[in-house]
């Protein structure tokens, strides 16, 4: 995985964005891996996920995400947009419907996945897990939002700029 982004988060937990395997050559995929879990989020969100009710929405998110990088593009269709106060962030949605992984869409060339979770109330805020993905994505724009030496190339396929690769492990 390729690290190119090193910033606190959320009391001080460090993460850094790297290039997911579903990227292709229609979108550049990227996820967001924590220093603390050591993992990704969006691994993270199989794993706990894989062992419930949601195995064939995780299976649907999969082949989404590897159509999305290698076929289609990510189409803004594909998401849902709107109910955050940065209109980049959204949901990738799965069948069963209420499987969701939070996303930071960019450009149908550019996104970010992290997390996500089954919604079972009717609104996220009233989930502490959707919250909590929610303000991973809203972090992770701002802080893109606010590093003048991080762009996007001029192909709209990757990050480039001012890269740090050497992150504090525990």
């Amino acid at each position: 995985m390729l690290a190119i982004l090193d910033v606190n988060l959320h009391n001080g937990k460090k993460y850094y964005l790297a290039k997911h395997q579903t990227s292709g050559d229609k979108c550049t995929i990227y996820t967001v891996a924590v220093h603390e879990i050591k993992n990704s989020l969006f691994n993270r969100f199989l794993d706990e996920n894989n062992a419930t009710n949601y195995h064939s929405g995780l299976l649907d998110v999969i082949s989404r995400l590897t159509s999305i990088g290698s076929k289609t593009g990510a189409l803004r269709e594909f998401f849902k947009f709107g109910q955050w106060r940065d209109e980049r962030v959204c949901y990738l949605y799965a069948e069963p419907p209420d499987l969701r992984v939070y996303c930071i869409w960019l450009s149908e060339k550019l996104i970010i996945i992290g997390g996500g979770a089954g919604k079972s109330v009717a609104k996220w805020q009233d989930d502490i897990k959707l919250t909590e993905e929610v303000s991973w994505m809203i972090q992770v724009i701002t802080d893109l939002s606010n590093k003048s030496d991080i762009a996007i190339s001029k192909d709209g396929y990757r990050f480039e700029g001012n890269l740090k690769f050497n992150y504090e492990t525990t």
